[in-house]
Protein backbone atom coordinates (compact mmCIF):
# COMPACT_ATOMS: atom_id res chain seq x y z
CA UNK A 1 0.00 0.00 0.00
CA UNK A 2 1.55 3.22 -1.15
CA UNK A 3 2.15 5.78 1.40
CA UNK A 4 -0.49 8.55 1.86
CA UNK A 5 0.15 12.12 0.46
CA UNK A 6 -0.21 14.95 2.90
CA UNK A 7 -3.28 16.04 0.89
CA UNK A 8 -5.36 12.80 2.00
CA UNK A 9 -3.22 12.61 5.64
CA UNK A 10 -4.76 16.53 5.81
CA UNK A 11 -8.72 15.85 4.35
CA UNK A 12 -8.50 12.83 7.36
CA UNK A 13 -8.11 14.88 10.39
CA UNK A 14 -10.12 17.50 8.98
CA UNK A 15 -12.64 15.14 8.77
CA UNK A 16 -12.00 13.86 11.93
CA UNK A 17 -11.91 17.27 13.90
CA UNK A 18 -15.48 18.26 11.82
CA UNK A 19 -16.59 14.65 13.25
CA UNK A 20 -15.59 15.09 17.04
CA UNK A 21 -16.80 18.65 16.98
CA UNK A 22 -20.17 17.85 16.00
CA UNK A 23 -19.84 14.91 18.65
CA UNK A 24 -19.17 16.87 21.70
CA UNK A 25 -21.66 19.60 20.61
CA UNK A 26 -24.63 17.12 20.31
CA UNK A 27 -23.32 15.85 23.77
CA UNK A 28 -23.48 19.15 25.48
CA UNK A 29 -26.54 20.23 23.87
CA UNK A 30 -28.52 16.36 24.93
CA UNK A 31 -26.04 16.71 28.21
CA UNK A 32 -28.38 16.72 31.35
CA UNK A 33 -28.60 15.27 34.68
CA UNK A 34 -31.81 14.44 34.79
CA UNK A 35 -33.13 10.75 33.94
CA UNK A 36 -35.32 10.90 31.18
CA UNK A 37 -37.32 7.83 30.27
CA UNK A 38 -36.50 5.24 27.12
CA UNK A 39 -38.98 3.26 25.32
CA UNK A 40 -38.38 0.72 23.15
CA UNK A 41 -40.99 -0.80 20.82
CA UNK A 42 -40.21 -4.26 20.18
CA UNK A 43 -42.97 -6.51 18.58
CA UNK A 44 -44.47 -9.40 20.67
CA UNK A 45 -43.67 -12.49 18.22
CA UNK A 46 -39.57 -11.25 18.16
CA UNK A 47 -39.67 -11.30 22.12
CA UNK A 48 -41.48 -14.99 21.96
CA UNK A 49 -38.61 -16.20 19.71
CA UNK A 50 -35.86 -14.57 21.83
CA UNK A 51 -37.58 -16.44 24.69
CA UNK A 52 -38.03 -19.81 22.50
CA UNK A 53 -33.92 -19.76 22.03
CA UNK A 54 -32.77 -19.15 24.94
CA UNK A 55 -35.28 -22.12 26.13
CA UNK A 56 -33.64 -24.18 23.75
CA UNK A 57 -29.82 -23.36 24.52
CA UNK A 58 -27.73 -25.94 24.68
CA UNK A 59 -25.40 -25.43 27.94
CA UNK A 60 -21.71 -26.72 27.65
CA UNK A 61 -20.15 -28.63 30.48
CA UNK A 62 -18.96 -27.59 33.70
CA UNK A 63 -15.59 -26.29 34.01
CA UNK A 64 -13.04 -28.18 35.42
CA UNK A 65 -11.70 -25.74 37.88
CA UNK A 66 -13.46 -24.26 40.72
CA UNK A 67 -12.27 -20.56 39.82
CA UNK A 68 -12.62 -18.53 36.95
CA UNK A 69 -9.81 -19.63 35.17
CA UNK A 70 -11.76 -21.11 32.38
CA UNK A 71 -14.29 -18.20 31.97
CA UNK A 72 -17.40 -17.51 33.70
CA UNK A 73 -18.99 -20.25 36.38
CA UNK A 74 -21.53 -22.24 33.89
CA UNK A 75 -24.24 -21.97 37.39
CA UNK A 76 -23.54 -18.35 37.59
CA UNK A 77 -24.33 -18.08 33.66
CA UNK A 78 -27.21 -19.87 33.57
CA UNK A 79 -29.12 -17.99 36.55
CA UNK A 80 -28.16 -14.68 34.94
CA UNK A 81 -29.78 -16.49 31.47
CA UNK A 82 -32.71 -17.19 33.89
CA UNK A 83 -33.07 -13.85 35.29
CA UNK A 84 -32.87 -12.03 31.93
CA UNK A 85 -34.89 -14.48 31.00
CA UNK A 86 -38.12 -13.68 33.13
CA UNK A 87 -37.09 -9.45 32.89
CA UNK A 88 -36.94 -9.58 28.87
CA UNK A 89 -40.60 -8.06 27.54
CA UNK A 90 -41.69 -7.59 31.02
CA UNK A 91 -42.82 -4.21 30.77
CA UNK A 92 -43.71 -3.78 34.73
CA UNK A 93 -40.20 -5.09 35.55
CA UNK A 94 -38.60 -2.08 32.97
CA UNK A 95 -40.36 0.95 33.56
Amino acid sequence: MADPTRRAVLATSAAALLVNSAAAQTLQTHASPAIRPFRADVPQDAIDDLRRRIAMTRWADAGTVSDRAQGVQLAHFQNLVRYWSGVIGGAAELS
